[in-house]
């Protein structure tokens, strides 16, 4: 596989983040925090895989807060793959990237009320 191959080819990969309720009484399936695509694309070391970041609403005890949460999907090896024929300077013909990729439009987390930015961590 080329890198041009991969970023004509590859599509996205949706991805839903769960709270772990593991520890305790078992529970149906909880509901998303989030849901997200993860977008094709080169990174900068020269590997190809998936990125997207997103902000999620998580709730700590009586409390929903806003954190920034990243997802990173790498092939292995992928750095050694030849660039293959299409592929721009610096992987510009990418499928996305990080400035492109976008939080699912279901989930819009800024629209819930109530969350709180956290700004003092000690």
């Amino acid at each position: 596989m080329t890198r041009a191959d991969f970023l004509k080819d590859a599509t996205g990969l949706r991805c839903k983040l769960f709270p772990d309720l593991s520890e305790g009484a078992p529970q149906e399936q909880p509901e998303a925090l989030q849901s997200f695509v993860c977008k094709p694309r080169l990174f900068k070391s020269g590997s190809a895989g998936w990125f997207q970041s997103s902000d999620v609403n998580v709730q700590i005890g009586e409390k929903t807060v806003r954190v920034k949460a990243q997802l990173v999907i790498m092939m292995p090896a992928s750095k050694h793959w030849a660039d293959g024929e299409g592929l721009l300077p610096s992987g510009a013909a990418s499928a996305g990237s990080a400035a492109e990729a976008e939080a699912d439009p279901e989930a819009d987390p800024e629209a819930e009320a109530g969350v709180e930015e956290v700004t003092d961590l000690g």
